[in-house]
């Protein structure tokens, strides 16, 4: 008896590029291939269900139409593999209805205006013993607010329906998967930071030492906590020019928190320029705007960030509250 089992690709970073190469999907520790008989998914989580198993799927969010590839795999215990096409399908909502009923969750289909098979039949190599299926999402057809819910995010079930050599099985708890369809920026990862935080009153000045999340709102719009104040609720939105990697239109959140509303925030060109903070030591700690100039540097993955805030203040003079942090993509 022959055995079908599909392999996934695994998230990279969480991020797709524009379109996956072989590489990026690992086919090499799937499951043991002893003498039983089993179908099983490889680099996926197991849901509470046998036959239940998801993975998480990111997509760059970006203009044009990013293309995800995953493998169908024939394992033959007799070591006989013998020439087949596999066919793979949509199921019904079922599947993802049982899936979130299973785990307690809420994720949405995604929409058929979203995405499009390039292919749903692919024959078996006879030397991987693969089959390659393609998925093309365009991911600005997405709706964010949806997806941006870690528990009510988009999915599409996938189901492996047939193959052309009827002898080859296809076990009924291993036959499906779920992908979690989350669609990301390309900035959209955790950084580790690094700055200093410069305060009216010298025992509020502190070392900043974290790690913080850039979010996603568009392909260009960010949102991440601002300093070491996002567990008081103080963040802040940007966005980053792709053409000439400058960062800026500084605003609040959606959820507006802490975060004084512009002009009383923002990014800063220059280092204490309404001269109001009596804590900011000069240049000789390398604090300085001409380093920490609100740019993206795409190469190392690496902003370099300026900003601070003031109550009641029209523009970066009224500042009291001066920011600069080094953030590097983990």
């Amino acid at each position: 008896m022959k055995i079908i089992k599909i392999v996934g690709s695994i998230l990279v970073m969480g991020m797709f590029t524009a379109c996956l190469k072989s590489t990026d999907n690992n086919i090499l520790n799937g499951a043991s291939q002893g003498s039983g008989e089993s179908v099983s998914f490889v680099n996926v989580s197991n849901g509470s269900i046998s036959n239940q198993a998801d993975q998480s799927v990111g997509v760059t969010l970006e203009s044009t139409p990013g293309t995800y590839t995953f493998y169908v795999q024939l394992n033959s215990a007799d070591n006989s593999y013998p020439s087949t096409t596999v066919t793979i399908d949509t199921p019904s909502l079922s599947l993802l209805t049982a899936y979130n009923a299973d785990n307690s969750l809420a994720y949405t289909p995604l929409p058929d205006s979203t995405f499009k098979w390039l292919n749903t039949t692919a024959t078996i190599d006879p030397v991987t013993h693969l089959a390659a299926f393609n998925l093309q999402i365009t991911s600005t057809k997405v709706d964010l607010g949806v997806d941006l819910d870690a528990a009510q995010g988009y999915a599409l079930g996938i189901k492996i329906k047939s193959c052309s050599d009827k002898s080859i099985a296809i076990a009924s708890n291993g036959d499906t998967k779920v992908m979690l369809i989350k669609v990301r920026n390309a900035y959209d990862a955790d950084y580790k930071v690094s700055g200093y935080f410069f305060h009216p009153t010298a025992a509020s000045c502190r070392a900043i030492n974290k790690t913080k999340s850039v979010s996603t709102l568009s392909i260009a719009g960010c949102y991440a906590d601002l300093g070491d104040l996002g567990s008081s609720g103080y963040q802040f939105q940007f966005e980053v020019n792709s053409a000439t990697n400058k960062v800026g239109s500084f605003t609040v959140p959606f959820s507006l928190g802490a975060t004084p509303s512009s002009p009383a925030s923002g990014f800063m060109t220059g280092d204490n320029p309404g001269g109001n903070n009596p804590n900011y030591p000069g240049a000789t700690t390398g604090f300085i705007a001409k380093t920490y100039n609100n740019t993206y540097d795409p190469t190392g993955k690496i902003f370099w960030m300026h900003y601070g805030y003031g109550v009641g203040s029209s523009d970066q003079s009224g500042y009291g509250r001066q920011i600069y942090e080094k953030w590097v993509r983990n």
